[in-house]
Formats: structure tokens, C-alpha cells, sequence
């Protein structure tokens, strides 16, 4: 037996089997990322509240879900919620853990950045007649951004990669659809390096981007 087969290894690295699953991977990593920021610009915010309520359920919110493994969540959400009578289809049920668990993180990231703005910045928005929700809009948020913007890109990257726990539910995404390329073959070296230079592709592609991103606004790291 070959040690390592470069044809099957190349034909599974361009078949169209990986390619859709590849694009599966981009999909519901950009919507999970999405679901997750608008998550953190509720959540953040909410961490800086005097009130004690609102920042209680913010604080109890992290502390789930930045305390618990996401594998775990996911699990949760895919076995523990149906059985409380919500059922959710697959999609919506990785989404969901993957978006939520991404939330914890974007909210501390945008807590971060709020609070590097200057409190003088807020002070020239009230002078100028702003409320409080104009002067985070207008003022507070676009300078804020620049702190955002570095480690959201760096989630962004950490998010790729945590689909692939996705094939725990049989979500076919990347990994799942090489878990079962590898069993029908019984080649899996040359199955998951094939799927781990596509995950350094997708990976590398968002490297250059974001770097283009921040060179673009002059963000230093």
C-alpha cells in the first residue's frame, strides 16, 4: 500500500464534493460572525451600563458562554433544546450556538473599544446637544471602531475554524464532509491535508484582506 496517494489526494483537494462543503464553511462562518457582532453592539454596551439589572444579564450572558466549551454548546442546543420542546432544523441550530458564543467574545471586544475612546469625546457630544444614543452612533462608535476592528478580524479567523465542530451534529461543512470522505476511503492523510490547506486557504485569503482592511484606515497592530 502507498504511504501517500497524490492522485487521490489531489482529487479529493479539487473535487466538488470539498469545493461545496468549502463554501458551506464560508457561509455559515459569515453569518455566525454577523449573528455574534450584533450580539456584542447590544451586549457591549450593556457591559458599561450603571444600571445594575442590565449589566447583570450582560455579565451572567458572558459568563455562560465564555465559560463554557463551545463543543458543549453546541451539543446543548442540538440535543438539550429539543428535548425542552424547541426544535430547531441544523442550520439554525449551528448558527445559533456558533453566533452566541461568538457574541460573549465581540462584547467584551466592543467594551474594549468603547472605553478607549477618550471621556472628552463624550463630553464634546453632549455639549453639542447629542443624546446618549447619537453620541454612541456619531461619536463614540466610529472612533471606537479602529480598536474593533484588529481582533474582530482575528475572531473572524478563530470562527473558520470553529465550524468544523459543526460535524459533531452532522452539519456538512468542511470537516464533516472529510470525516466521511476518510471512512469511505480508509486514506484519511491524504483526506484532511487536503481539507487542512483549504482551511489555510480560506485563512490566508481573510489574512490579506483584513491587513488590506487595516492598512486602508491606518490601523497599527
Amino acid at each position: 500500500m502507498k504511504i501517500f496517494d497524490y492522485t487521490l489526494f489531489l482529487e479529493v483537494l479539487t473535487s466538488s464534493l470539498i469545493i461545496n462543503s468549502v463554501w458551506v464553511t464560508i457561509w455559515v462562518s459569515i453569518c455566525a460572525q454577523s449573528i455574534g457582532i450584533a450580539i456584542g453592539l447590544i451586549t457591549g454596551p450593556m457591559l458599561l451600563n450603571k444600571n445594575k439589572v442590565i449589566y447583570g444579564i450582560s455579565w451572567f450572558y458572558l459568563w455562560v458562554f465564555r465559560g463554557t466549551p463551545l463543543l458543549a454548546q453546541i451539543l446543548f442546543f442540538y440535543s438539550a433544546l429539543p428535548q425542552m420542546g424547541l426544535k430547531l432544523n441544523l442550520i439554525a441550530t449551528g448558527l445559533l450556538a456558533l453566533g452566541i458564543n461568538e457574541g460573549a467574545r465581540m462584547a467584551e471586544i466592543i467594551r474594549s473599544g468603547l472605553i478607549s475612546v477618550p471621556i472628552t469625546q463624550h463630553e464634546a457630544a453632549k455639549a453639542l446637544g447629542l443624546n446618549k444614543f447619537k453620541s454612541m452612533v456619531f461619536i463614540v462608535f466610529p472612533q471606537a471602531f479602529r480598536i474593533i476592528l484588529p481582533p474582530l478580524g482575528n475572531n473572524f479567523i478563530y470562527m473558520i475554524k470553529a465550524t468544523s465542530l459543526l460535524s459533531v451534529i452532522s452539519f456538512s461543512e468542511l470537516m464533516r464532509v472529510s470525516q466521511q470522505l476518510s471512512q469511505s476511503t480508509t486514506r484519511p492523510l491524504e483526506i484532511y491535508l487536503a481539507a487542512a490547506i483549504w482551511y489555510l486557504f480560506l485563512i490566508t485569503i481573510w489574512i490579506v484582506i483584513q491587513n488590506k482592511i487595516e492598512n486602508s484606515l491606518e490601523i497599527k497592530n
